[in-house]
Parts: structure tokens; sequence; C-alpha cells
């Protein structure tokens, strides 16, 4: 319901001009929150016809109405639109009375009739700005190859014939009206051409009256010009930022007469939130006549249609149907699953098309959007609701499109390896650089000299993690470790022989290890996966990897340069000597200035995070995505891709308890399971490290935690062990035999045992 707080008041009229005037009003400052619009409505004096409104934002307390006739009385009111109901009552209604003007262009101007050298004119006087209208000027000349300048003439009354003119010429002709207080802007011109093939005039330019709004259209009335039957009126608007005008609607008026019709547009063509020009003219067989006045109305922006386009494990691609105005902003909004308020994520979107990252897994999250076009809200889409997939699913699904296009090219065939440890990272470059590209994709067999073990996948595990862990270590000369241990290419590589084919080498086997499911230990700094993912670096790789480099190109984006003497160029130190490297041609002689500042600082950043190390960034990103391409990956991100590489290191006793199997056997022996999981529970992180790689070949967890591995951790019962035994593993099948032992500190020390001072596959 309406309240007397929602009633505006103090409607004033300034700068009352003879074809305009603004109106100033008081919004009250306890206006209710359901009042959404204000409707400024204005009509002639005396006049019992619908009154023409416009549109305004209830911030606004202030309008300038244009386009009013001058010497004319007009009222205008204002009143308030509720979301709840019914607008409220109007302010007593406002005389203004508008001052003698110029006459408006004269009105349903036409050619009537033409003969080879000759034209018929005729017209009705428009507006006279409140002086009567003392004459009026035709204004002609020939358009084509025989182009002449305006000719010009004066007449004190229509219809009247232009004679003398040139046979087959094309004519271009207009009038003007002249009262005591001047003349008038020329009428929309004719065109005509001089033949005797037809005497049909081109149609008279209509008048339009009103617009009007109506549930899901808007509706023109329009005064045909002339009378004619077969007439089509053809309905233009553009809008207040755009130059050309578009025809959205065209209707014949099959009878003779002036009628006055209507023009009936779907809204949606015009819901842009923009302010709409609208004009109509008439055509016949004869050509297009020359247009009416124009109207303005100003629509509410529509409301968008959210759709998801990609679903991610931490991440969903949204698009949504764009907005034609120029000024157009976005305002998204998400609601996660179990929570009660929505929060805004982006309020100046321009595109149609956003990316939301770092979303929770496995989880629900209702997302809508809205459009904002200068002081005006759509309402709101309609309510999309994305279930993030977990990265195992993701990963699943990668893994299985890969062995799918491999597959198809018949080159899955087993290969077998042999190594001896103490040479397993020359031995592996040796065999792994013949191999062709599709062999990366087959199913490895590894053996180590003198072991017995058999390889049912923890022997392909343990040697992928080694081969990648050591040609990733800083002893190797390709790598240096960053802040936190993040292994990055060094910029030195180009000193060893051979550098860029090692590190396409690493990238295959990155790949490998991520399609095989195998951790490594080796942690690489962003940019690495970001090369990965085919993404491109940033400033805030920097923070990670340089600190203090981040932070001093921070300052020189919030503070003043000019003093400092910089250029486009940065020292590098290679084996204690200190070179100059330009950051573009002739950088050092460039002087870095406030204005420039922005392209030295993104320059300065992809020195340093890509030029120096972009060749084995670009050889380990061939590597990779030889195996695994971006149209592949682009469902991961950077935390997910090192994640799924690295694996998790936290290891929870309590999850790793309730994932655990047990067989029948070990089932018997309730106080030794009891008495595991009790020196688990005492043992220390690294312990329980070791224990994990002992009995799964991997010193970190898949993604999904402990319910992830495949096969699950399982322990069994050694039943016919010798005495004194050590718990076996079968790490294939992550099985972890156990001796039944009486006393806990035998347990404990056999068990602690096993996983430190073993070593290969083999030992019991």
């Amino acid at each position: 319901m309406a309240s007397a707080g929602d009633l505006c008041t103090g409607l004033e009229a300034t700068d009352v001009l003879s074809t305009k005037c603004t109106l100033t009003w008081k919004v009250p400052s306890n206006l209710s929150s359901d009042a959404t619009q204000l409707r400024l409505e204005f009509r002639l004096e005396g006049s019992d016809g619908e009154w023409s409104a416009v549109v305004l934002p209830t911030s606004q307390t202030s309008h300038t109405v244009e386009a009013l006739l001058p010497a004319t009385i007009y009222r205008f009111r204002i009143r308030v639109i509720l979301s709840s109901g019914p607008a409220t009552d109007a302010t007593t209604p406002l005389r203004v009375e508008t001052p003698i003007g110029l006459p408006q262009p004269p009105k349903n101007f036409a050619i009537s009739r033409r003969t080879p050298n000759s034209l018929t004119l005729s017209w009705r006087p428009g507006h006279d700005g409140g002086k009567a209208v003392e004459a009026y000027e035709i204004q002609y000349h020939s358009l084509g190859p025989s182009f002449s300048e305006w000719s010009k003439a004066q007449v004190k009354r229509s219809p009247i014939i232009i004679k003398s003119l040139v046979e087959h010429a094309r004519y271009e002709v207009r009038v003007r009206s002249r009262t005591a207080f001047g003349w008038s802007e020329p009428c929309s011109p004719c065109e005509a051409s001089l033949d005797d093939h037809c005497a049909i005039p081109t149609p008279a330019a209509p008048t339009a009256l009103a617009v009007t709004e109506t549930v899901g259209a808007l509706k023109l009335d329009v005064q045909a010009g002339c009378a004619a039957e077969g007439l089509v009126f053809l309905l233009f608007s553009k809008t207040s930022s755009a130059s050309d005008w578009v025809s959205l609607k065209a209707r014949t008026m099959p009878h003779k007469g002036g009628p006055t019709f209507c023009l009936s547009v779907d809204r949606s063509a015009l819901d842009n939130g923009d302010e709409n020009h609208l004009m109509v003219r008439a055509r016949n067989e004869c050509g297009l006549g020359p247009a009416s006045n124009i109207l303005t109305y100003v629509s509410t922006p529509k409301e968008p249609t959210l759709r998801v386009k990609k679903i991610g494990h931490s991440s969903t691609v949204l698009e949504w149907t764009e907005n034609a105005s120029p000024h157009t902003e976005y305002e998204l909004s998400m609601l996660r699953e179990g929570a009660r308020e929505w929060t805004v994520l982006k309020t100046d979107l321009k595109r149609a098309i956003c990316i939301k990252r770092n979303l929770d897994a496995k989880t629900s999250y209702t997302f809508r959007i809205r459009t904002h076009v200068r002081d005006r809200w759509s309402p709101y889409s309609n309510l999309l609701t994305v279930t993030t997939k977990s990265l195992d699913e993701v990963l699943t699904r990668l893994r299985e499109k890969v062995h799918s296009s491999f597959a198809s090219q018949h080159v899955l065939q087993p290969q077998m390896f042999f190594f001896h440890r103490h040479m397993v990272l020359d031995q592996s470059i040796e065999a792994l650089s013949r191999i062709p590209i599709p062999m990366w994709a087959c199913d490895f067999f590894i053996s180590f000299a003198g072991e017995e073990g058999s390889d049912y996948g923890a022997l392909h595990r343990e040697w992928l993690r080694m081969f990648i862990d050591q040609l990733a270590h800083p002893d190797r000369a390709l790598f240096t470790h960053i802040q936190h241990g993040l292994a990055q290419p060094s910029h030195l590589h180009h000193h060893q022989d051979g550098s860029l084919a090692l590190f396409r080498l690493l990238g295959l086997a990155l790949a490998r290890a991520l399609l095989r499911d195998c951790r490594v230990a080796t942690r690489f700094s962003p940019i690495v996966y970001k090369y990965f993912l085919g993404q491109s670096a940033s400033l805030d790789d920097l923070s990670a990897i340089d600190p203090e480099l981040h932070r001093n190109l921070e300052w020189l984006r919030a503070n003043d340069v000019s003093s400092l003497g910089l250029t486009f160029a940065h020292e590098v130190k290679e084996f204690d000597v200190v070179k100059t490297v330009a950051l573009l041609p002739g950088g050092e002689g460039m002087p870095v200035t406030n204005q420039n500042k922005e392209e030295f600082i993104k320059l300065r950043c992809h020195a340093h995070l890509a030029s120096l190390i972009e060749e084995p960034l670009k050889a380990m990103q061939q590597g990779f995505q030889t195996l695994i391409p971006t149209t592949l990956s682009s469902d991961l991100s950077v935390a997910d891709l090192q994640l799924a590489l690295c694996g998790s290191s936290v290891l929870s006793v309590h999850e790793w308890k309730r994932a655990t199997l047990l067989t029948d056997n070990m089932r018997a022996f309730p106080q030794t399971i009891k008495d595991f999981w009790d020196i688990v529970a005492e043992m220390t992180p690294q312990q329980r490290t070791q224990l994990l790689a002992f009995t799964t070949a991997s010193a970190a967890l898949p993604p999904g935690g402990f319910s992830s591995l495949n096969p699950k951790f399982t322990l069994e019962a050694m039943m016919n062990g010798p005495p004194g035994a050590l718990p076996v593993a079968h790490a294939c099948f992550c099985v972890l035999e156990l001796p039944v032992w009486h006393d806990y500190e035998t347990q404990r020390s056999k068990l602690l045992m096993a996983i430190s001072e073993t070593s290969g596959y083999g030992i019991v």
C-alpha cells in the first residue's frame, strides 16, 4: 500500500523555453523500499487524452522535457511507481506555458503530382510558435550528375507548382515556414524523378502522436499524412548513442482517408534501458516518404537469460544474452548451497561471459544476473543452479578422453623397461628419447636390476616419480628452487647441451604422471602449470616467485616515477656478470614516465617470469600438451593441476582408518588392528608419509584423499610368516601384510623398521 511518505512534493518548472522546460521536485527521504520508479506525466491543457509519460529512477529530482510546442499550455504531474501494487496518487498538475518561439517545420509534406518538367507540392502548416505564419519558402535542387545548389522561392500557401524543371532529372525538395519570430527548420525532404512513368506522389510524412506501454508490447499512435490506398507505414528506432535508424515494424493501411491508427511492436526489441527515438515513414510504389516527428521512449533493460557453458571442479563458465546498449554493465550474484544471503560477485561486468573460480567441489551454487544501463536496472534473470564436479571426476574424464584418442591410433602396445636404480635417470633419458610420442600413452612395465618384484603399477609409479624428481633436482642445473621450495626452470639452462630436449621430456613425463595417477614430490612454480594449461602469466604470479620485485613494481604503480631515472631495460646476472637487457628495441634509451609505467610494469613482469626462461617453459609445454592438449585440460585450474600431480600431504589418521579395508583373516585379530592404529596415531608426519609410500608407492594422496586411493588401502594378516618377520607391502595393490604380534612394542618396532630401513621390492 502507498503511504504519505511515497508522495513527491515541490514540483516546479525552471528554464522554461519555447520547446523545452526543466522540472524539479523533491523525493521523500522515507521513500518505501518497494518504490521502484518515478513517472513524470504531461499533456496539453484542456486535453482529455492520455497523459504522455517519462519513467525515471527514484533517485532523480529533475528532468528536462523536450519537443514541446511554443506558446502552448501544458499540465505536468509526477507519481511514484510501486512494485507491490498500483502507482501512488499524482501530485497536483503544474501549469506551464511555453513562450513564443520559432515555428515548427511544415508537416505532411508531399509531392502530389509530377509531370516531365514540373512538381506539385502540398503540405500542412506546422505549429506556428505563437505567431501567425506569414510565408513559406520552397527549396529544391537536382541530384545525380547534374547536382545543383538549392533554389528558393517564397509562396503564401499550399499547394504550389514548381515549373521549368529539367526533364528526366531527379530532384530533392523541402519547405520551411516564416513568422515574425523567424524561420523554422526545413521539413524532411522528398525526392522525385521527372519522367512520364507515373504520376503517383511519394507519401506525405505521417504524424507520431503518442507512445504507450502495454504488457509485452509498445504501441505508437500514428496519423497518416495523406489519403491513399496501399500505403505501408514503417516504424524506425535508434538509441541516443546510435547513428543509424533500425526498421522495427511495417504495416499496410488498406483503406482510404487519413485515420489515426496504432503500430504495435514487441517491447523486447526496445527494452535495452536506453533512450529510444521512434519515428514513422510511409512508403508507396513511388518511394519512401519523409519522416514523421520523433518521439522518445525510455525503456527498462530487459532481464538477461543466464546459461551455463561449462562446469569444472572448482569453476564454472557462465554466459548470458547481451544487451545492445553500449552503456551496459552486469551484476552477477551467487547463493551457495545452504546459505541464506546472496553474494554479489561482480558489479561492473562488460562482457556477456564470466568465469567463476575457487568454488568448492561437489557443491551446488545458484547464480542470477541483472543488467544495468545508466541509472536503470533490469529484473533479475532466471535462477541457474550449478553443481561443481569433484576433481576426481574431472581427472577420470580427462584420462578417458586421452586413452580413447590414442586407442583409435592403435598404438597402445605395452612397453618393457629395465633399469638399475643407481643409474635410473640417465638410463631413463636414453630409453625414453628413443620411443615415438604415441608410445607415451602405452602401459610401461618396469623392472629393476636385482629385484624380484613384478610390476602391477607400483614399480611404474615409483620409477616415474624418481625420474621426474631427479630430473627437476637443482643438481641437474635445469631448475632452481625459489620461495617455498618451488622448482622453476633456470635461466642458465642453455649452458647444458640438449637442455630443451630434457625439458620437453619432463613435460611428457608430467603429462604421463597425470594420466597414470602418479604423484611426484617436486612442486613447480605456478607459471609452469599455467604454461601447461595454456594460460598467460601475470603480476600476481610474481608475488610467490620474487616478493621483493613484486613489491617494487606495485610501488611504481602507486607512486610518481618521473624522477627515478628508469628506462625500459633491466639487469640480469650470469655467473657474477651483470648484463643490461632491453625490455623492447631501444629500451635502454627510453625513459619510464607516469604515462607509460603500466607498459613498463607489464614488460618487466613478463621479462622476469617468462622471457629469461621462455624457451624451457615452451619446451615443457610442448611435451605436456602433446599428450594432454588444452582442449582436454580446460576444466583444470593451476591449483587443480598441482594437486593432481603432487597430491595432498595431509594424512588424517581418522580418515585413513575409515577408508581402510580389512581382509577376513585380519578381522580375526582385533587387538593387532587396534595396536596398528594406535601406532599410526603416535607416528610423526614424516613416519606416516613413509608408511603411505611403503604401502602404495606414493608419498602423497590423490586429490580426493584416502577414499580416492585405487586400489583401497588394505590390511591383511600374515598367517605363515617366519618368526620375527617384518610387515610386507604389496604396493601394486595397496596391501599391507601384518604379522600377528602379541605385544604392542614388538609391533611398533617391526613396523617402523619396515618403513624406514627397506627399499626396493622383493624384501620380506
